[in-house]
């Protein structure tokens, strides 16, 4: 699916900055948490909105069933259920990092905001169940937009912000790695990374990170050739060691025996380990790795 220019970005930042002002009426600890307020409702209501319509953009972007009627395509049991059981968006965590915002209790600090955001009626997360509580009767459900609610439902329009974006980016070193900036452009959130650092890809990321962070493919193709010319370098260092051939002249080892490890391990001893680094030198592995970089993208 082609994208758009980004209109719902700078509708995000805009809700997060008129969230972020209620902060100079309004003291953000625990104690306060179901403060409520006009404010809070009409921005609980314009997140929610938020919500759905990107929701339903992710859908088809992340290839679900085409559904032919847009009145069939309900934003939360069709395709807030699709993503998650895509993306595992209902596990992704985000931290409350904004200073001003004095959380201790952990359940207000550490958010999954569109876990159950999938369900219906008293099954949903209490975020979407406010917003179709004053969505549908105002007057008596006024109260359901406070404070905590808010930052949940901005929570979850973030994380769907970070999807919609799927920004990747190349980091040249580990100064950049550890200078990656968790906030990921949020004035209230930090997001959870896994840093991977697997050369094949199959080791399985932290579910609850929105980002994971690899070595690049660039990075990886040359490792593998690297490894090709360590392993050259090795065997040589082997096969030309008269430890080796003595016991290949007594039978105690085969020629096809010289990319196992242990026998070889068994053969050699201590001084294997002095052939591996003569080799390592060799190749100027040092070096190389010196030149590692990585790819930050998301976690889908």
């Amino acid at each position: 699916m082609k994208r758009m220019k980004n209109y719902f970005w700078p509708i995000y930042k805009s809700l997060e900055d008129e969230f972020i002002s209620t902060f100079q009426y309004v003291l953000c600890d625990d104690l306060q948490a179901e403060v409520y307020s006009e404010k809070y409702l009409d921005i609980l209501l314009r997140t929610a909105v938020e919500v759905e319509a990107l929701s339903k953009i992710l859908y088809d972007i992340a290839g679900g069933p085409i559904i032919q009627k847009d009145s069939e395509k309900y934003f939360d049991n069709i395709c807030l259920k699709y993503l998650n059981k895509t993306w595992l968006l209902d596990k992704k965590v985000l931290i409350v990092s904004n200073t001003e915002i004095l959380f201790e209790k952990s359940e207000n600090k550490y958010l999954k905001p569109l876990k159950k955001a999938d369900e219906i009626g008293d099954r949903a997360i209490r975020w979407k169940r406010a917003y179709q509580a004053v969505k549908h009767n105002r007057i008596d459900n006024y109260k359901k937009a406070n404070m905590i609610n808010c930052l949940n439902a901005l929570g979850a329009l973030f994380i769907l912000n970070l999807y919609y974006k799927d920004s990747e980016y190349k980091l040249m070193n580990d100064a950049e790695v550890n200078a990656f900036d968790l906030s990921q452009g949020s004035r209230l959130f930090s997001i959870n990374i896994s840093k991977v650092n697997s050369f094949d890809g199959k080791l399985e990321p932290d579910v609850t990170a929105i980002y994971c962070i690899n070595y690049s493919k660039d990075f990886t193709e040359r490792w593998s050739k690297k490894l090709e010319e360590l392993n050259a370098a090795l065997n040589e260092g082997i096969i030309t060691n008269q430890l080796f051939i003595d016991a290949l002249n007594t039978g105690e080892i085969q020629i096809s025996d010289v990319g196992d490890v242990g026998k070889i391990r068994d053969v050699f001893g201590d001084k294997f380990n002095d052939i591996l680094g003569f080799a390592l030198k060799k190749v100027n592995i040092n070096d190389f790795i010196a030149t590692r970089e990585y790819r930050a993208y998301l976690n889908k």
